[in-house]
């Protein structure tokens, strides 16, 4: 319901996906105590368009009485929307100097007067209030920015049992690796259906049918990433009139 409320529908579109009133610092607030932002509202149909109502969902609540409201949407009353041409909508901010950070949701109210019908559109508001301070505390320490680095080093030895394989990787029975280990793709899906995968699947079968599946899935990822990893080579393949590149890994 939520997700089809954010929706523009009827050929009306509220153009802000999500008003963001942004980082406020609240020593701003003496001077400019309450912060407007607007929402522009576009029509794209002949049918009349009624704008009737403009709430905040915060005060629909029971207990929205007792707290202060911090978005003010400036709407007066009922207001006929016309083919073509851009409404705005001003909400205003008033966050009474509390730091902190701030969320609420608009509900836009229309009326399609020809069918005489409602539907409504709602927009995420948001805004944060605090202190430089504040940013340089709750920030990220350092900017994300990390390198690519291979997943797996190449073994020393073609032995699919080393240290590594048994680190990264469960361990693979002898049975499953010789059934992949030669012939074309069509030859091996043959052979583990003929001898490795249970004849039925049933709930005797189900756990080592999966567990096989599984099994296959882990050595065919554990040989590709020895296959492609190749630190701060370019190989170049000619196929045809295509020139393919392997990617390059930084280590």
């Amino acid at each position: 319901m939520l997700w089809d409320s954010e929706q523009d529908k009827c050929d009306v579109e509220v153009v802000e996906a999500i008003l963001d009133f942004g980082f406020i610092d609240i020593n701003t607030l003496e001077q400019d105590p309450a912060i407007v932002h607007t929402l522009r509202i576009s029509l794209q149909t002949r049918n009349p368009i009624d704008l009737v109502e403009v709430r905040m969902t915060s005060s629909l609540a029971e207990s929205a009485k007792a707290k202060p409201e911090y978005f003010t949407p400036d709407f007066s009353g009922v207001e006929r929307m016309e083919d073509g041409m851009d409404y705005c909508l001003d909400i205003e901010f008033t966050p009474e100097g509390i730091r902190r950070r701030y969320q609420d949701r608009v509900e836009l109210v229309f009326e399609n007067i020809k069918v005489r019908q409602r539907f409504i559109i709602t927009r995420l508001v948001t805004a944060i209030v605090g202190t430089q301070k504040d940013v340089h505390l709750f920030g990220p320490p350092i900017q994300h920015s990390y390198p690519i680095h291979s997943m797996l080093k190449p073994p020393e030895n073609d032995d699919e049992e080393s240290a590594d394989s048994r680190e990264l990787f469960a361990h693979i029975p002898r049975f499953v690796r010789d059934a992949l280990e030669d012939g074309s793709d069509q030859d091996k899906i043959e052979r583990v259906k003929r001898s490795i995968l249970p004849p039925k699947l049933n709930a005797d079968s189900h756990r080592m049918h999966w567990k096989t599946i599984l099994w296959i899935e882990e050595l065919l990822e554990m040989r590709g990433l020895r296959q492609y990893d190749m630190s701060g080579e370019l190989q170049e393949y000619e196929s045809k009139a295509r020139t393919f590149y392997t990617c390059q890994f930084v280590t």
